[in-house]
């Protein structure tokens, strides 16, 4: 369903976030990826929406080109404030159908859909900025939903949330049956969402493979900064 191959991408500075990345993520698929702070992740999941261009090719079910990644990959910022910004939390999540020219009637249905599947139907005519940070992280994660993307990517998902918060978000992803790939400091979280983790490290890609067998493995997880 998405296969990424020789990915690499510098910044106008002459960092180099990203060194010739390949791999694939199967139809359904749910991925963890993992790394420490600069290690690359928000670089790659901005590649992967075509919010960024450069060496590498992104294929989204064999097709290319920053349209094709635009309307099958989904992003969720890792602060929602980034993500929400109408007067209410419905006119935000239809704000992409919209755009895309659905009829009204078909927004009204898609808005109701992905507003059930985050347990938010009661915030619809709320404003966004009086939601608690859990409620705003579903929001964000409802405006992208109502798309259906092919491929969900998450910055971060459950960073600055509280217990009962994370575990909402947690819910919502495991329910989800679509392709997911998760950037996340937070292992937990990720055994219970994903089994498949891709772990970076100062750009390069230095597993990929079961998430069981990464988390039983305690010099990987203190050599690339995954544990403490």
């Amino acid at each position: 369903m998405l296969e990424v191959s020789s990915l690499s991408h510098t910044y106008p500075s002459g960092e180099k976030a990203l060194h010739d990345l390949s791999f694939t993520i199967d139809e359904g698929e749910k991925v963890a990826l993992l790394g420490p702070n600069g290690a690359g992740k928000s670089t790659l999941l901005l590649r992967l929406t075509g919010a960024y261009s450069g060496e590498g090719q992104v294929l989204i079910g064999g097709q290319s080109g920053e349209d094709a990644l635009r309307r099958e990959v989904g992003l969720v910022f890792q602060n929602p404030d980034d993500q929400l910004f109408s007067p209410t939390v419905g006119e935000d999540v239809a704000y992409g159908p919209l755009a895309r020219g659905l009829s009204s009637q078909d927004v009204e249905q898609q808005v109701a859909r992905a507003l059930e599947a985050v347990k938010l139907g009661y915030a619809r005519d709320r404003f966004p900025q009086n939601l608690s940070g859990g409620e705003k992280k579903r929001a964000a994660l409802a405006t992208v939903l109502v798309l259906s993307p092919r491929l969900l990517v998450l910055d971060e998902p459950s960073a600055g949330l509280d217990a009962r918060a994370r575990r909402s978000v947690i819910d919502v992803l495991k329910k989800r049956n679509g392709a997911t790939l998760v950037a996340t400091h937070d292992l937990e979280l990720a055994a219970e969402v994903a089994r498949r983790a891709i772990v970076l490290d100062e750009g390069r890609l230095v597993y990929d493979g079961s998430l069981d067998e990464l988390l039983k493995n305690e010099e990987m997880l203190y050599r690339h900064g995954l544990k403490a």
